[in-house]
């Protein structure tokens, strides 16, 4: 039974309503969630919205505190209002204590009140001291993924950011965001580089919801079952034996000697072999990942190692790094290979990587201060929109500085609203104002021509088809 000097009475003498009546929370229905010391920040939540659901928020903060207990008018008679307090007040505390578990409830073995199971709970569990900051903020600066799953690492990465708010040292949404890229492996290297890029921030639910769907992929694009067994000569290895061909081409399971190191590949416990004679391939000293070949041709009768069929041009200009045909030439002259040589061999990688661009001429074009020239062309759209929907960007570039603007757009229209974003911007800037516009005649620029003749501007719009 509880003694009225065990309960705080600040509150005036009031008489219960007709309204007021007992609310009873039934723990085993109404809370799922039972505390175990490492869930307070879901507990906390559950049963909070309960107490706000039912207005009894007031018991556990102390905004409702207990009424006096005896009648001003009348000393020797129970408040009543004090006596519905006390009810509420226990049938509170009977639904914490039920809602944690057995380890948990020792610790309240000598609360009174709700207010006071609430605040030892919250004492043992969100204490807001500086070591518990600093040991939760370690604590998810090193979380990681590991080979747990992502719904687990993104919930309990969201766990720790809870107990952080819940002792009021939350952790911004950008935060949280950087500490999860942090926890994913490489595997996650490519979507996390993009979401990073993003120029709109990101909050933690889109995240959960792109991680979650591209863990998804990647278990889809996994081979699934065993790995298919190649029709290949190399010799694999199978539990403790190793399967090789020998001289017959025939296939015997013999126990490994020595290491075996592939000359192609160079992983061990096996060897590449031709697959029609089953004989290893040519062996040379092997020098700054390259395989020497001898300066002079072998004097023996019939040279195994440098003979071969006839291949085209192009398959010895792949397999030697892509060199000049020049040396194709001067390799199969010198060392007697085969080699079926065409009038012209072209290769698309080479043109690509070895091209070579003109000077650019001259031009009469001159500026002598920022903004006194600017070039502006829109490029686009693009095959596929990014992931806050631009299709198209517009580029600004001063003639003087060569500083570049760049502006993603999702619409071509958008020109207009972007110049005088632009304007604006490079004006209070450089404190000086634009003088020529130079653009091509595309029609995403027939409103801007509009706008400057009809502001009064001094811009002067000139279009440009071709510039040297």
């Amino acid at each position: 039974m509880i003694s009225s000097s065990e309960i705080e009475t600040t509150h005036p003498n009031t008489l219960p309503t007709q309204n007021d009546h007992l609310v009873v929370l039934n723990a085993g229905s109404q809370l799922y969630i039972k505390l175990d010391g490492g869930n307070y920040p879901a507990w906390r939540i559950q049963f909070n919205a309960l107490l706000i659901g039912y207005d009894l928020q007031g018991y556990i903060d102390g905004s409702t505190p207990c009424p006096s207990k005896p009648l001003n008018n009348a000393p020797n008679v129970i408040n009543p209002a004090y006596t519905h307090w006390v009810q509420q007040d226990q049938l509170i505390l009977h639904a914490i204590v039920s809602s944690v578990t057995a380890t948990v409830v020792t610790h309240l073995g000598a609360v009174r009140t709700s207010k006071q199971a609430w605040d030892t709970l919250k004492t043992m569990y969100a204490g807001r001291s500086r070591v518990r900051i600093m040991a939760l903020k370690q604590r998810i600066s090193t979380f990681t993924k590991g080979t747990q799953s992502m719904a687990s690492y993104l919930q309990g990465i969201k766990a720790i950011s809870d107990e952080l708010s819940i002792i009021d040292s939350p952790l911004d949404n950008t935060d949280l965001v950087i500490h999860t890229f942090n926890g994913l492996g490489a595997k996650y290297r490519e979507i996390s580089a993009v979401l990073r890029a993003r120029e709109t921030p990101i909050d933690f639910a889109e995240l959960h919801e792109k991680l979650m769907d591209f863990e998804t992929l990647m278990h889809h694009d996994e081979p699934s079952g065993t790995d298919p067994i190649l029709a290949t000569a190399h010799a694999a290895s199978r539990r403790h034996h190793q399967i090789s061909f020998d001289n017959n081409s025939s296939m015997v399971n013999q126990q490994p000697k020595k290491k075996v190191i592939c000359q192609f590949c160079e992983k061990p416990r096996h060897t590449a072999k031709d697959l029609r004679t089953g004989r290893t391939l040519l062996r040379r000293p092997l020098k700054q990942d390259l395989y020497h070949l001898p300066t002079t041709p072998s004097t023996a009768s019939s040279p195994h190692a440098l003979t071969t069929s006839i291949q085209p041009i192009s398959t010895w200009h792949h397999k030697l790094g892509h060199p000049a045909t020049k040396i194709i030439k001067q390799l199969a002259d010198n060392h007697h290979i085969p080699i079926k040589l065409p009038p012209s061999a072209e290769c698309s990688s080479c043109q690509c990587v070895k091209s070579h661009k003109h000077p650019f001429s001259d031009h009469s074009l001159t500026s002598n201060r920022p903004l006194e020239l600017i070039y502006a062309d829109v490029w686009g759209n693009a095959p596929f929109r990014s992931l806050d929907g631009f299709l198209y960007y517009v580029v600004f570039v001063d003639h003087y500085s060569k500083y570049v603007w760049l502006y993603p757009m999702k619409n071509k229209l958008d020109v207009l609203s972007i110049f005088i974003q632009f304007k604006s911007l490079v004006e209070k800037y450089f404190n000086l104002p634009i003088i020529t516009l130079f653009s091509d005649n595309g029609g995403e620029f027939m409103k801007l021509r509009s706008f400057l003749s009809h502001n009064g501007s001094l811009i002067s719009h000139r279009l440009l088809t071709h510039l040297n």
